[in-house]
């Protein structure tokens, strides 16, 4: 069993507490108006992101998300390390190439353009007897 818990503070006083979840890709409603929510926990709750919503009578302010860690998920730690770098490889990758793209380009405006030669334009005349 695990207990998450939301605190939040706001003046007009928090009214009502909302909890979210975040699975396969679709938000879910998970329960209403408790500041501490408790689930057993099980191997489908591994990469479920929490979120816990804190409501007065103006606004609405949302946790950020909190993913439930494990015993052995080290391992699965490290790969999201790994993810984090590709991604950052490539946006690096991409932003070169664009820069590149760039740098080309104004080569290529800064060239100096030959000056179109002017047509040479010959009257011919025949005379008609």
């Amino acid at each position: 069993m695990v207990n998450l818990t939301c605190s939040c503070r706001g003046n007009p006083p928090v009214a009502h507490f909302v909890w979210f979840m975040i699975s396969n890709g679709r938000l879910e409603l998970i329960k209403v108006d408790t500041q501490v929510y408790g689930l057993n926990v099980t191997d489908s709750d591994q990469g479920r992101l929490f979120f816990c919503g804190c409501r007065n009578d103006l606004d609405i302010q949302l946790s950020t998300g909190h993913q439930l860690i494990f015993k052995g998920d080290q391992l699965n730690k490290d790969v999201g390390i790994q993810v984090v770098l590709k991604i950052l490889g490539i946006m690096m990758l991409v932003s070169t190439m664009v820069i590149f793209e760039c740098w080309f380009r104004s080569r290529g405006s800064i060239k100096p353009r030959k000056e179109k030669e002017e047509a040479v334009y010959v009257n011919n005349m025949a005379e008609l007897t």
